[in-house]
């Protein structure tokens, strides 16, 4: 009995998460209106894409989602500009392969990177790629926990392993380290 609600649980979040995306999409194709005599070419620029991966965190710990324990406006203002998703599952909840499975798009039986504290193999393509080849600027700051440094970024500043929280060293694209120190207030 209790599998067969975990599974209905399960399809109701792949069906919310695919119902999601293609709202997105009948957002940002379907509401253009269909004009049949030419027109002038649009200035049309495309949307900023943001990630924001944070680890164990809960719908709690984010205001967009009605948290009354938490306040974070900044976050709240890019959900109310943009997107805000519900109802989602992830192919891989441990962080380094989690990381592994966006940027290639393959689950993490075929990327090859199963387990935090290995290698990810750069030599696979990564969705970074595509956007830089159309156009737009790649950066990822923060946490990676790859063992490598993958490419398709036009700024990497990323932490060393597991990183640490407070007053961490950062990695850039070629390979060196910076102290970042965070002052504690007096």
């Amino acid at each position: 009995m209790r599998f067969k609600h975990m599974k209905q649980k399960l399809v109701y979040s792949i069906a919310g998460s695919l119902l999601g995306l293609a709202l997105l999409a009948m957002i940002g194709h379907g509401t253009q209106k269909q004009e049949t005599a030419p027109t002038a070419p649009r200035n049309t620029v495309p949307p900023n894409i943001i990630f924001i991966i944070s680890d164990d965190h809960t719908s709690q710990a984010i205001s967009a989602y009605g948290s009354k324990l938490a306040k974070t406006p900044n976050i709240d203002r890019i959900a109310r500009e943009g997107a805000i998703l519900y109802n989602n599952v992830v192919a891989n909840s441990i962080c380094g392969p989690s990381r592994a499975t966006l940027l290639t798009g393959q689950f993490s039986h075929r990327n090859g990177y199963k387990f935090n504290e290995k290698v990810f193999d750069i030599n696979q393509p990564v969705f970074t790629e595509e956007l830089q080849k159309n156009g737009y600027q790649t950066a990822w700051v923060g946490k990676m926990h790859l063992g490598s440094l993958p490419h398709g970024f036009d700024y990497l500043n990323i932490l060393p392993g597991h990183g640490s929280y407070y007053n961490s060293d950062f990695v850039d694209s070629n390979n060196k380290t910076t102290a970042i120190w965070v002052m504690s207030p007096t």
